[in-house]
């Protein structure tokens, strides 16, 4: 029996509280570790030359002056964002200068939303509830092509732009900040303090019975998880943000809320995406604008007030895991263990910083905080409970490790960052293997397979007929994430109540746009006879490889236009990508957002590329 299937078992066959911790963090001394990872000589770099001859939007993030006596922190530098072309909502290239005289790395950058599609965002007045709009930014995250292990977040809003830069277990930051010379982006390139022992400790509460780390994990993975080669899971999650938050840190500013936590959990989501292969979307934000009921004497009392209010108001609303955000005790979170999919316990609470600009350090103890408290929900414990002990950085939690503390460079689920050896922002392979078994045995999780190339978000408001004598194509431009690609699959989803009917003929068109240009007209298409096999689901038909090293695939059907049959699903869920067209003459394609502005969306076709 397969790990997955006995997390599976335990899920269905015990009472959750058996496996129930609370577990409180004391934040005040949290402390990452940021390491540098280049040096920068005084000489600038241009910033026009040596920009990557491609297709493909590109972008280089460019070290300029020192500025450590502006900032106060020692071996800052400004960071120039250089744009070769307007940022679209497509993957670019982004080049990376550390120097004039070190080789320049390229990140593949791809779009992401850390808010569902659907996502409700509003407040809680004394009035009700008002609804809000979402924050003005744009997140992307990639792998780098020389390595491997080197990863990078940005966040791009409408005057600001941040990024977090992972190289192996070391990282480095860009964030804003507000100067005599105004707002500037820099980066730090050497440590911060980290907090001394005994600054600080962290309490586990054992609610009912002990969560245990499971036989095949009490080792070192024998194979270590690879993210690019598995299916991407998708967490949804509900957020709240507590009244202190909202009047003490953000000024009674909700934009900056939105735009906080937008950063926060794109952030959070980036680590978890490269690590464990699951993205966070947050499904509900709520600030409280009025004093809320989650008030308590410790971290432990919020989170149980939470979970009160939770199940008494909330039992209804579709959630895989729920957060309070608060800034009420200095002393971290507290979080029920392995309560995914549980509308009971499935909930942490963080006491947070809130602060987005330099000192960077308040930003990054965040991000960590909220990584941890997830991972507890998650089904991680912490690393000195794993056994044998990942570290033995902490010693006195009942259960696990109870020796002396041995300072060490731990990872996010240790208590590492409580000595001067300090954390990075990184799962160790252990807690990787556990947290992605934790999430493969949760059925809440939406599960997007490896390689599927998609616009849409699975759910599809209505049906379309393009008008039109004879046939009509129906595509989507798709964009993979690193070339070359091949594409193997078509999927295409038939609606059931709009006149299509089994064994209803069609073809499979396939072509590549290789500029990677929006214009389509004149692609050559290839064709593949077919037919509708179901409806209501999504139709996999095979084609013939296409690989392409650049641009698009352009993917989809041609059928012949009737009265009366809409054969075409239409996501109509805000944002329309521009990325679904018709053609009544197979040469010439139009948006559907432009021909008939009423069917404007995502139709609900994808590709799938060959492994």
């Amino acid at each position: 029996m397969s790990l997955v299937q006995k997390l599976q078992m335990k899920r269905r066959g015990n009472a959750m509280t058996e496996h129930t911790i609370i577990t409180k963090h004391l934040s005040s001394a949290l402390t990452i570790l940021l390491l540098a990872f280049w040096g920068y000589p005084q000489r600038q770099p241009p910033l026009t030359r040596h920009l990557p001859s491609s297709s493909q939007h590109t972008y280089a993030m460019v070290a300029q002056e020192d500025v450590s006596a502006l900032v106060g922190v020692r071996g800052a530098r400004r960071m120039e964002l250089v744009a070769g072309n307007p940022l679209p909502e497509r993957p670019f290239v982004l080049t990376m200068w550390a120097s004039p005289e070190r080789r320049p790395e390229t990140f593949l950058m791809q779009p992401f939303d850390v808010f569902a599609p659907d996502a409700q965002l509003k407040t809680v007045t004394w009035r009700g509830e008002s609804e809000l709009t979402r924050p003005d930014v744009r997140l992307y995250c990639g792998r780098s092509s020389e390595q491997e292990d080197h990863f990078l977040f940005l966040s791009m809003g409408r005057d600001e732009w941040w990024a977090v830069l992972w190289r192996g277990d070391r990282t480095s930051v860009v964030f804003p900040s507000i100067s005599e010379k105004g707002l500037i982006e820099v980066m730090i390139d050497q440590p911060v303090q980290r907090a001394t022992v005994g600054e600080a400790f962290c309490h586990t509460e054992v609610i009912a019975g002990t969560s245990t780390v499971p036989e095949e994990l009490s080792e070192n993975p024998p194979v270590a998880f690879s993210a690019a080669a598995s299916d991407r899971l998708e967490a949804e999650i509900m957020v709240d943000v507590d009244y202190g938050l909202y009047s003490r840190i953000f000024g009674k500013d909700t934009t900056r809320i939105t735009t906080y936590v937008a950063n926060l959990y794109g952030t959070v989501s980036a680590i978890y995406q490269r690590d464990v292969n699951v993205q966070l979307r947050i499904t509900h934000l709520t600030i409280w604008t009025r004093p809320d009921p989650f008030a308590g004497i410790d971290a432990v009392d919020q989170l149980i007030r939470y979970r009160q209010y939770m199940s008494q108001t909330r039992k209804q609303i579709s959630r895989d895991v729920a957060q309070l955000l608060d800034d009420q005790w200095p002393d971290g979170g507290a979080a029920y263990e392995a309560t995914l999919c549980n509308s009971t316990y499935g909930y942490s609470v963080c006491n947070l910083k809130g602060n987005v600009h330099f000192p960077v350090q308040d930003f990054v103890e965040d991000v960590y905080l909220v990584a941890h408290e997830l991972g507890h929900n998650f089904g991680s414990p912490h690393t000195h409970c794993y056994s044998p002990p990942i570290d033995r950085c902490y010693g006195q939690e009942p259960f696990c490790y109870n020796g002396p503390s041995i300072p060490t460079v731990g990872t996010i689920m240790s208590f590492c960052h409580l000595t001067p050896a300090g954390a990075t922002l990184n799962f160790h392979p252990r807690v990787i293997a556990l947290i992605r078994a934790e999430a493969e045995a949760a059925d809440c999780l939406e599960r997007v397979p490896a390689g599927e190339l998609s616009v849409d978000d699975g759910t599809f408001e209505t049906a379309f007929r393009a008008s039109g004598r004879g046939s009509v194509s129906y595509v989507n431009r798709l964009t993979p994430a690193v070339y070359p690609a091949t594409l193997a699959e078509v999927a295409i989803f038939f609606p059931g109540d709009a006149g299509v009917n089994v064994g209803d003929s069609l073809s499979i068109v396939i072509g590549a746009n290789p500029s990677g240009s929006a214009t389509l007209d004149g692609i050559a298409l290839q064709t593949v006879e077919a037919s509708v096999s179901s409806l209501d689901q999504f139709n996999v038909y095979d084609v013939p490889d296409l690989t392409i090293a650049s641009g698009d695939f352009v993917v989809g059907f041609r059928v012949r236009s009737r009265r009366n049959v809409k054969p075409c699903a239409v996501d109509q869920t805000p944002p329309s990508r521009g990325r679904s067209y018709i053609s009544t003459d197979g040469l010439h394609f139009t948006l559907v957002d432009e021909a008939v502005p009423s069917a404007a969306g995502n139709f609900g076709i994808r590709g799938r590329l060959k492994n």
